[in-house]
């Protein structure tokens, strides 16, 4: 319960400042922290060796000596992630300087790169988090770490709207950031119960961390480079205002996405393996009794956003953010796509994780070669519609790795899309009732 209301909780409180924040700021400050965003989301992945999960996962007579070795490195790590945030910051600027940017580009906004370099001060904070939570994490214990986290979420909210209000300025939501993770590694240590670990680097446990986390590392590298592609490159080709216009229009959809992944993911993996590892049979049964409320959430939003996107921007949003209607409607395809992405969790729980980087890696190929292609061919509602795209390649590919594995029902595949028609005939029973009192 607990953690279905810090997943619905912190999604809604995402969306929620980020549709008050749109009525005090302009879309190119969007899309220019979008860019940013898009380096920290990188630079934390590419790094990402599995400390917390080296730690939960490790034996009772390694813990401390694990857990002191994780934090020491992840202090470590922060340090040199903020460093190298700042360097990129720098690189930035020389290459705006030096005119080697395309001048009406994302990246070569002048703000860019004072506003990624502030905003590398979150990874420093990141960096000295306690990691107090991974104990209680370990013990099944994490609704005081929800909790706290919710509370931090709020304040951290209240904080860049009132910022917002009164400066109008871009710095709000950098200052909104970087209070985040201020407050999270101060009430790491003030307000989660247990003990604090010590500045320790043992040569047998980094060693152990390091030969768990390159797996780890290998799949994140993937992962976030196919979930970051289409920013990395709309940045490029993109001026802020149309990024931040797509940035926005992703926000609505991914709200509803991100929640239900995430609840998803939080009982998917346990109860999956639970299944293949004492009733293999069944396992391709119980994924899709799984997925079925899932499935229709995502099939039935898709419709109703597709009919309804535009009317209900036009509710919520100014004049500003008029296009965010037709680009949320576009998008909405990525919620067809984000139930083949389950398939995921069948394929840990079969003990084939190479198969989420090849899941990954045919997303991120796909992006490269799709998204400049469509930009240059068919401008910017013509690269929206090649994000929705890349995503449902998944579902062919899943059913490729899971050749000869009775983990895919085809009729079940066929006729959930049907749920997307009741969602669309009330998208636009929504999108008439708007326009009859607006």
């Amino acid at each position: 319960m607990w953690a279905a209301l810090w997943a619905f909780s912190t999604q809604f409180l995402r969306f929620g400042s980020n549709l008050l924040l749109t009525r005090f700021l302009a879309p190119e400050m969007f899309g220019i922290m979008a860019i940013v965003h898009m380096f920290q989301a990188i630079l934390q992945l590419v790094s990402d060796l599995g400390f917390r999960e080296a730690v939960v996962r490790s034996e009772d007579e390694e813990f401390e000596t694990l857990f002191n070795t994780a934090w020491s490195l992840q202090v470590i790590r922060g340090a040199i992630l903020c460093a190298v945030g700042i360097l990129i910051a720098g690189a930035l600027w020389m290459a705006g300087t030096l005119a080697l940017l395309p001048a009406s580009s994302t990246y070569a906004s002048p703000q860019l790169p004072l506003v990624l370099a502030v905003s590398s001060l979150s990874a420093l904070f990141g960096g000295l988090y306690s990691n107090k939570p991974w104990r209680l994490e370990r013990d099944l214990n994490t609704r005081r770490v929800m909790i706290v986290d919710i509370v931090i979420q709020v304040l951290s909210a209240v904080f860049m709207c009132v910022l917002a209000w009164l400066t109008h300025s871009i710095w709000a939501l950098v200052a909104g950031g970087v209070s985040v993770a201020v407050l999270q590694c101060v009430a790491s240590y003030l307000f989660i119960p247990g003990k604090r670990a010590r500045f320790q680097i043992d040569a047998g446990a980094s060693k152990k961390i390091m030969a768990f986390g390159i797996w780890i590392l290998g799949s994140s590298v993937c992962t976030v480079l196919s979930n970051n592609i289409d920013k990395l490159m709309f940045g490029w080709l993109m001026a802020p205002t149309a990024l931040g216009i797509f940035t926005i229009g992703q926000n609505l959809i991914g709200a509803l996405d991100t929640a239900l992944t995430r609840i998803f993911s939080m009982f998917g993996t346990a109860a999956l393996s639970e299944v293949a590892r004492t009733d293999r049979a069944g396992l391709r049964e119980k994924f899709y009794r799984m997925r079925l409320p899932f499935d229709f959430g995502l099939m039935a939003s898709a419709g109703g956003f597709y009919a309804s996107g535009s009317a209900i921007v036009d509710v919520i949003f100014d004049d500003r953010y008029a296009q965010v209607g037709p680009v949320a409607e576009i998008l909405a395809l990525t919620l067809v796509a984000t139930r083949y992405s389950l398939f995921s969790y069948v394929f840990i729980a079969l003990g084939r994780t190479r198969y989420l980087l090849w899941m990954n890696l045919t997303r991120l190929v796909l992006g490269i070669v799709l998204f400049p292609t469509s930009y240059y061919l068919f401008g910017f509602h013509g690269t929206v519609i090649a994000v929705g795209i890349v995503g449902l390649v998944q579902l062919p590919v899943a059913a490729f790795l899971a050749r000869g594995q009775d983990v895919i029902d085809w009729r079940y595949e066929a006729l959930t899309l049907g749920f997307w028609i009741p969602g669309y005939i009330a998208g636009l029973g929504l999108a008439a009732l708007i326009h009859a009192f607006t």
